[in-house]
């Protein structure tokens, strides 16, 4: 080859042959051009061939809706109502051609001549009136006879009144004219319009068949402004292609279709894709148009296309609120990650603030049994199995310099005075039935388990005198915001032996006996040393209040504040081979098997929570959601703050004793266990409500959680109700509606008929023991509605639950004001 091109320069130039040369090139650029065209058309361009088949669809199901609008039209019903029309409509506009018509309408004409000859020449009668009364004035302020311009104003004004009143004689002839000749024409345009309206399907059909015809092969992108940050901090437009390939996603009759046509869901709706986009939701690359690279299947894309199971990962960008109905995986993820104390260990920025899910732990020596504290601290679960604390898989040794470190700091066992001290043989075997029939009374099991029956918000009670001292259960019992100022346990007004017949009671549902380690237990310095460094080393102030005042600690786990950007190169599966090397994998083992990826050389202290999938599944949903990606504000909804409100004087008081807020909540603070009490003055009657709160009675069969029995006095029972009278209260809710008014037979009558026939009340609610038990019983031998609820509330109340309470589940069913009295008073008549 060589050899050829140094013979080649030899010859001169303008003998030399370039004819191969060509032929080569030409064939090149012959094989790009045709490559490129293939390219184009067919590899990068497959949005051309969806397009292409959503048109041939969309065409196709607009020619079906043709044909049944044409086969309705010529349907025997509809076609001898459009022969009716045709009828009357060739009779109608031969009543057109009629001697009346024609002389109506030239009358019109005429009246209309008439009108325009009388305006014009009532407008130059108002012109010459106007020059003379200048002429009239100028003579007069020069001092000029003026008696000539005078007569001819005031003859001009007499011309100009004849003439108003013979334009407004007219005008009022024409409308009688008009009048009459448009009720022929109106009868007409009528009958055409009908005839329009039964071929209306069919000419919309034909215009949308001739719109799909005419569609262009085009890209289609949404513009999301000020969507995304920039790498200098400020805003810039986000812009998504989806819709060039997604066609469907918003018309009605795509709900079937294969993707990408397939129609949206409802949620569309509140969603709108103009406004929301696709990316923010789903995840992608919303610039790219071939399916790899715009689903985010493409290598080191952070945020590809979600799946089956993980949608509702980016829903938390925008929804801030811990329940959220359309996402309940993410709903339940945000619920254990509060609940489970992951803020403890773990900084997510910018979430809200969580307070310690623990209880406190520097009294801790005189509250629980060393040997319960030990078998605590190795397996928390082993003694309460729906217990939130994890299982740090200590060895016993480290589990024993944990204990010892924390009875050691707690501050009761350094010199503060000793509780009452109650032993085993200081308890009665006669109290046990006494104390099981006040512990029953007061409703302690709305709370509590026993033996696998009760509430599940606290501690379940059988082994509960193996776990703490006998003499802290008395104190505790008494007042246990002594010991634990925050706790959600109300202070019971239990006389000191009704609380030794508690104790007594709950002491013999033990299922082993006490260990005699507990009156031996001893522990060395070095054990305490030990157990501190455990201590900060693991989180445990992450839940628990400090237990010492030398103890310090903070965030002992990773930051989560962009856990979800986190590429893959960076999560370490250890030695584990056998799960898919995703993000998704990775959590899931993990929160499974917390150690999981632990080796030789990398140790990992995560504690083991015992999450089985579901639970996995919906913390991932959470974790991964955690990005960097912010939305504009206005997409934004936050998480609305807890109430401020604070109760006044001496109901103040109560309230925190009785920790009422608990279960309850006042004017947006407190929780939803229990009715909201914000209008409960407007709500209830004055006498039933002492009567309940001085011994609470059973409104809803189905719950566990029930209202406790407190033993309130009366002075306590008092302030109570004096303050939802007066201040918890309604004003759209009347307070002495119906008062002494007697109601008639037909009037309870039809009540009954529309609370039991037509609005099936009884569905939810019972009468006389019959009925659905979903929401309160009405009516039976030991409770009346008239007596429990004011009139005015039970109106308001039908007419429109959400108005008074909006977290309520009994529907609005859009009642008239008549029927929701005669309901109320069929209610009351009881």
């Amino acid at each position: 080859m060589i050899r050829i091109f140094k013979q080649r320069r030899l010859i001169p130039v303008e003998e030399r042959r370039y004819g191969a040369i060509f032929v080569v090139c030409a064939a090149l650029l012959t094989v790009t051009t045709i490559w490129a065209v293939i390219d184009e058309v067919w590899v990068r361009r497959p949005w051309k061939e969806f397009q292409n088949e959503f048109h041939k669809l969309d065409l196709q199901k607009a020619e079906g809706e043709l044909r049944k609008a044409q086969e309705k039209f010529e349907s025997e019903e509809v076609q001898a109502r459009y022969t009716d029309i045709q009828q009357r409509l060739r009779g109608a506009e031969t009543a057109l051609e009629s001697e009346e018509y024609q002389k109506s309408f030239k009358e019109l004409e005429n009246i209309k001549a008439q009108i325009a000859e009388i305006a014009q020449e009532l407008q130059f009668t108002r012109s010459e009136a106007d020059e003379t009364y200048y002429y009239f004035k100028t003579a007069l302020h020069k001092g000029k006879p003026a008696e000539k311009e005078k007569q001819k104003l005031n003859k001009l004004e007499a011309e100009k009144e004849r003439l108003s009143n013979e334009l407004d004689s007219l005008q009022k002839k024409r409308f009688e004219r008009e009048q009459s000749v448009r009720a022929f024409e109106h009868t007409v345009e009528r009958l055409k319009d009908s005839l329009t309206s039964l071929k209306a399907d069919i000419f919309v059909w034909q215009r949308k068949i001739e719109a799909i015809k005419s569609r262009s092969i085009e890209i289609k992108q949404i513009i999301l402004p000020d969507f995304d940050d920039n790498n200098f901090g400020g805003r810039i437009s986000r812009v998504e292609r989806c819709i060039t390939c997604h066609l469907g996603v918003d018309k009605p009759g795509f709900e079937n279709e294969k993707e990408p046509f397939t129609r949206h869901s409802y949620l569309l709706y509140i969603h709108p894709v103009e406004k929301f986009g696709c990316t923010p939701c789903h995840g992608g690359q919303g610039v790219a148009l071939t399916a790899r690279s715009a689903h985010g299947k493409v290598e080191f894309y952070h945020n590809p296309l979600l799946g089956e199971g993980t949608r509702e990962r980016l829903c938390g960008k925008c929804h801030e609120d811990l329940e959220f109905p359309e996402s309940p995986t993410l709903s339940d993820g945000r619920s254990l990650f509060e609940s489970s104390g992951c803020l403890g260990c773990h900084n997510v920025e910018g979430y809200v603030k969580v307070p310690n899910i623990g209880p406190p732990l520097n009294r801790i020596a005189v509250k629980v049994r060393p040997a319960w504290l030990m078998r605590w601290i190795l397996n928390p679960k082993s003694y309460l199995p729906q217990t939130k604390m994890p299982n740090f898989r200590f060895t016993e040794n480290e589990a024993n310099a944990v204990r010892a470190y924390l009875l050691d700091v707690s501050e009761l066992a350094k010199g503060e005075p000793k509780l009452q001290r109650i032993t085993e043989r200081s308890l009665d075997a006669r109290w046990i039935q006494e104390g099981e029939t006040i512990f029953r009374m007061a409703r302690c099991i709305s709370c509590h388990l026993v033996d696998g029956k009760g509430g599940t918000i606290a501690p379940d009670l059988v082994n509960i005198t193996t776990k703490v001292q006998l003499g802290w259960l008395f104190d505790w019992i008494k007042n246990p915001r002594a010991y634990q100022p925050n706790t959600k346990m109300p202070r019971y007004r239990f006389t000191d032996q009704e609380i030794l017949k508690i104790i007594t009671y709950l002491n013999s549902l033990k299922a082993s006996e006490i260990s005699s380690e507990d009156e031996n237990f001893a522990y060395s310095s070095g054990e305490v040393k030990r157990g501190e460094k455990l201590v900060i080393e693991y989180g445990c102030l992450g839940c628990h209040d400090p237990v010492g005042q030398g103890a310090v600690g903070g965030k002992v786990g990773a930051d989560l504040t962009f856990f979800g950007d986190k590429p893959i190169e960076n999560f370490d599966f250890g030695d584990v081979t056998n799960i898919s090397r995703t993000k998704e994998a990775w959590v899931l083992s993990k929160l499974q098997n917390p150690r999981a990826f632990a080796t030789e050389r990398i140790a990992q202290k995560m504690p083991d929570y015992g999450f089985g999938i579901k639970e996995s599944r919906a913390f991932s949903t959470v974790l991964l959601g955690f990005t960097e990606e912010h939305p504009p504000e206005p997409f934004i909804l936050r998480r609305q703050p807890e109430s401020g409100y604070t109760p006044p004087g001496e109901f103040r008081k109560l309230v925190a004793d009785l920790n009422c807020l608990t279960c309850h909540k006042i004017n947006g603070r407190g929780s939803t266990l229990a009715p909201d009490l914000s209008y409960q003055g407007s709500r209830t009657n004055a006498a039933w409500l002492k009567k309940f709160l001085s011994n609470p009675t059973t409104l809803r069969p189905t719950l566990v959680e029930r209202m406790p029995k407190f033993n309130l006095t009366d002075k306590e029972i008092d302030i109570i109700i004096n303050y939802m009278r007066t201040t918890l209260v309604n004003e759209k809710v009347p307070s002495e509606f119906l008062s002494g008014e007697k109601f008639s037979k037909p009037e309870i009558e039809q009540g009954r008929k529309l609370y039991h026939e037509k609005y099936r009340c009884q569905s939810c609610h019972q009468i006389n023991y019959e009925g659905g038990t979903m929401g309160p019983e009405l009516v039976s031998t030991d409770m009346n509605i008239r007596e429990r609820r004011t009139a005015g509330w039970i109106l308001q109340w039908i007419k429109n639950p959400k108005a008074l309470d909006p977290a309520t589940l009994e529907p609005v069913l859009g009642l008239s004001d008549e029927e929701a009295l005669l309901i109320a008073k069929y209610l009351l008549s009881y």
